[in-house]
């Protein structure tokens, strides 16, 4: 009875060492927390601490008051789940930027998954805070985690942005994302021909550009016109209607004559 006193006492010691943590650095916006790294990556690092101290508090309490209900509540059970696995996806993507010696051009994707992934981990701690049978442990849990409410935001417009456009530039940035993914160069093939109505596309867009610079029309049927009259020559001409053509082949869907009987 001695030594299970001395474990009661132990874990809940350890509780209060996490409440203190979790409000602290809430409060403080996760700038309390020592990160192993410096820049803009620390920002991460700290929220990653701060929510891993709140985690550990909203689990610890739920274990207690719940004990074995907590398995048969599954919508609660499923949030604790979210939060875990976010926390392991930014904490993922975190250690591989730094094993691969924080290329600048990863930069802007890492950013958007932490920031993507935190999130999610706020949403999903709110979400069991919200849906914990007992009121007053609710509002106990809220003043624990989210003592100036919930500040995290989802990556932004801007973020959202320039991470579609490096997805469009056939930089390092997408070699990274591509690695090991299955992309053939094959025009005819159902997975090739968007590879390659992307890469025509891109060769394209200084045409495009130049006509848009001056304020031309650039829709399809006037290609022959401009290059009539000189704005477009036909190597031009030749590859715009290429593109047109492989963009066409590759957001087309399968077309079926009307009455056609299926088998």
């Amino acid at each position: 009875m001695a030594s299970f006193d001395a474990l009661i006492l132990q874990h809940a010691g350890h509780l209060m060492r996490n409440i203190a943590r979790s409000v602290l650095f809430s409060v403080s916006g996760g700038r309390l927390v020592s990160s192993p790294v410096s820049g803009d990556m620390a920002y991460y690092y700290q929220q990653l601490a701060r929510f891993s101290a709140s985690f550990a508090v909203v689990s610890d309490v739920a274990l207690m008051l719940l004990g074995g209900q907590l398995k048969r509540k599954e919508m609660l059970s499923g949030r604790f789940a979210d939060a875990l696995g976010y926390m392991y996806i930014c904490s993922a993507t975190l250690k591989r930027f730094e094993g691969d010696g924080q290329p600048e051009s990863d930069k802007v994707s890492v950013q958007w998954a932490c920031q993507y992934a935190l999130y999610q981990v706020q949403e999903a701690l709110h979400g069991i805070i919200r849906h914990f049978p007992m009121r007053i442990v609710r509002w106990k849990l809220y003043a624990w985690v989210f003592p100036l409410g919930r500040r995290l935001n989802p990556p932004s417009d801007a973020l959202n942005h320039q991470l579609a456009l490096q997805l469009q530039d056939l930089g390092d940035a997408r070699k990274t994302w591509l690695d090991g993914i299955y992309l053939p160069d094959d025009a005819k093939d159902v997975v090739g021909c968007l590879e390659y109505a992307l890469q025509l596309t891109l060769q394209t867009e200084p045409i495009m550009q130049r006509l848009r610079d001056l304020d031309i029309n650039d829709a399809q049927e006037n290609w022959q016109v401009l290059c009539e009259q000189g704005v477009l020559n036909k190597d031009e001409l030749k590859l715009l209607m290429q593109v047109e053509k492989a963009i066409r082949k590759a957001i087309d869907v399968d077309d079926f004559p009307q009455g056609r009987k299926r088998k």
